[in-house]
């Protein structure tokens, strides 16, 4: 066990921030902020927006330089949560079955537990209040013609790219099942059946939401860049007698793990990120529900 707990803490960071970052591959089309910056929960960190308009001649007249001729930007900060997850584990197992152990029996949780917090401080952004413009399709009735159509109404509202479409499970079971997808005419359509992955429709990258909120009939979002900010930051956390690693994924999003022996003798590992989410340009974005 010696051998195992000095190096425990970066092995275990390295494979939960991957894990992490692989699950959560909206955060490649949104507009983000995201570091292994040390923080404190409370913490606001501003977020470049990404977007596009069109260019407007001057009038020195009227002086229209105060024009925006993008979509309206109502904000562009952040405001980070801590969240963590934490579990123990008997001595005697760690030096039995050294290393592997932890990765199956704590990395692996806690990497989804860690995702599925992320999922719902993105999901909390999603509401009418936020974002007006709604489209009803009931699950039966999605599939290859309302992508059409919510490209259509992003490119009206001058949304940024590369466009996005969250789905639920029932807006993606109907898109597996489209004609438009899966016939023989269609290039992709082996993919589709044989792996489910839909991939990108109309030029829109499709995601599969698991953990869509179950609120206010919320289905799907197709959305701009500008839609949606997140920030990732490091809690400043330091404990006696503990290792502690952050790991850095490619993208920036960082995860920082401690690991040591807990006042029961067990050994305690504790995984903990950084995370805010927060709506960028109202008009960016598409809420699909269900039923009004």
């Amino acid at each position: 066990m010696a051998t195992v707990l000095p190096t425990a803490p970066a092995i275990l960071s390295d494979y939960i921030v991957q894990t992490v970052a692989g699950k959560l591959p909206i955060l490649n089309n949104i507009s983000v902020n995201l570091s292994a910056s040390v923080g404190r929960a409370g913490k606001t960190v501003f977020v470049p927006i990404l977007g596009s308009g069109t260019a407007s001649e001057f009038n020195k007249a009227s002086n229209t330089l105060a024009d925006v001729d993008g979509a309206t930007m109502t904000n562009s900060s952040v405001t980070l949560k801590h969240f963590k997850y934490v579990d123990e584990f008997s001595p005697l197992d760690i030096q039995e079955f050294g290393m592997q152990y932890l990765i199956n029996a704590y990395a692996k949780t806690a990497a989804q537990a860690i995702v599925d917090k992320c999922w719902e401080e993105i999901g909390a952004v999603f509401t009418t209040a936020n974002f007006a413009t709604e489209e009803i399709v009931t699950v039966n009735d999605f599939g290859y013609d309302d992508v059409v159509n919510a490209q259509f109404l992003l490119d009206s509202a001058k949304a940024g790219q590369p466009r996005s479409f969250l789905v639920g499970n029932g807006y993606l079971k109907a898109l597996r099942n489209s004609a438009s997808l899966v016939s023989s005419l269609n290039p992709s359509a082996n993919t589709v059946v044989t792996t489910g992955n839909v991939g990108q429709v109309a030029g829109m990258d499709i995601y599969q939401w698991n953990q869509i909120p179950n609120v206010e009939n919320l289905a799907g979002v197709a959305m701009g860049p500008d839609s949606l900010l997140v920030a990732t930051g490091v809690p400043m956390a330091e404990i006696a007698g503990f290792n502690a690693s952050v790991a850095t994924a490619e993208s920036g999003l960082s995860v920082q793990v401690l690991v040591g022996q807990a006042e029961t003798g067990n050994i305690r590992c504790i995984a903990q990120i950084l995370i805010g989410a927060n709506k960028g340009r109202g008009t960016s974005a598409v809420r699909y529900v269900t039923a009004a």
